[in-house]
């Protein structure tokens, strides 16, 4: 439903997207290969690079461009050991959703320099607002050959412990993801696959209502948070979080002791049992990313 044709043979079911991002990035990077990815970054992806003994090579975004991802950012990091660019999009932890211009401008940058791209888009139906939701693989039949398009049931249908994912790429390379995939877990579980298999071909009724609550308690959110002096937070396009920038709690009276996000994070979950998560875990500090779901 995203423009991207596939047969059985460019697909390969998973337990959950993450392990189809580790399957691509074993079955694409060789040792000291770079891989190049955007921050702030869903945690796993530099630990997962390391794994296959690549290079991560962090490519900084900016709140001032609401965090979306530049061709012109990206070719500064580019080198002759550039094999892979991971993009996540819509971004967790933002919620920033890269748009169709870009993604056109940032595939032919992908084309010139022969650099993979694995999409992450788990979060693809979960968008409130804009132009909605661009895969890569859709833009032409070139970028589709260098793309592995990565995606799972977690988000849309709420069915995060199920552990199904998937991943649409060129049959030769879904070859070599398969081949490693069966060394470690064989497949996915097939009882899980029953249940996506449901949530596919039943009503999605359930999926509009539950982008409509989320917008609502992200609205909410965002209201209370521009009332906490010292803390800013830009509108999340997508997603179920938010990713407020709180440096300016730093040091203020009763905050005196902190000076990081991830002592911020501690405070507020000894003192009033909220659960976020620091910044830094994403590759930024001076931020915390809050969950709506």
């Amino acid at each position: 439903n995203q423009g991207v044709p596939a047969e059985a043979s460019h697909v390969l079911i998973s337990n959950g997207s993450k392990q189809s991002i580790m399957n691509a990035i074993l079955a694409l990077v060789n040792r000291d290969d770079e891989v190049l990815i955007p921050i702030p970054a869903w945690v796993s992806f530099p630990e997962q690079v390391k794994l296959a003994d690549g290079r991560p090579v962090f490519v900084p975004t900016s709140e001032e461009e609401g965090f979306k991802l530049k061709a012109d950012r990206v070719e500064r990091y580019i080198t002759k050991r550039t094999k892979l660019l991971i993009l996540n999009n819509p971004n967790n932890p933002t919620g920033s959703v890269v748009n169709r211009e870009d993604l056109l401008k940032i595939a032919d940058l992908m084309m010139r320099h022969g650099v993979y791209v694995v999409c992450d888009e788990i979060d693809d139906h979960l968008i409130f607002e804009g132009e909605g939701h661009a895969s890569m693989a859709s833009l032409s039949p070139e970028i589709r050959k260098m793309t592995i398009t990565t995606n799972g049931f977690s988000k849309t249908y709420a069915m995060t412990g199920w552990r199904v994912g998937y991943a649409i790429a060129e049959p030769e390379i879904i070859k070599r993801m398969t081949a490693i995939q069966s060394h470690y877990t064989s497949g996915g579980i097939h009882v899980a696959q029953r249940a996506a298999l449901a949530a596919l071909t039943e009503s999605q009724e359930c999926v509009e209502e539950m982008r409509r609550i989320y917008r609502e308690r992200r609205d909410y959110l965002l209201k209370r948070l521009a009332n906490i002096p010292g803390m800013t937070c830009r509108k999340p396009e997508a997603t179920f979080y938010a990713y407020p920038n709180v440096r300016g709690l730093f040091g203020r009276i009763r905050l005196d002791s902190v000076g990081s996000s991830t002592e911020l994070a501690n405070l507020f979950l000894e003192k009033v049992q909220v659960g976020i998560v620091p910044g830094v875990a994403f590759g930024t500090e001076g931020y915390v990313r809050i969950s709506y779901a």
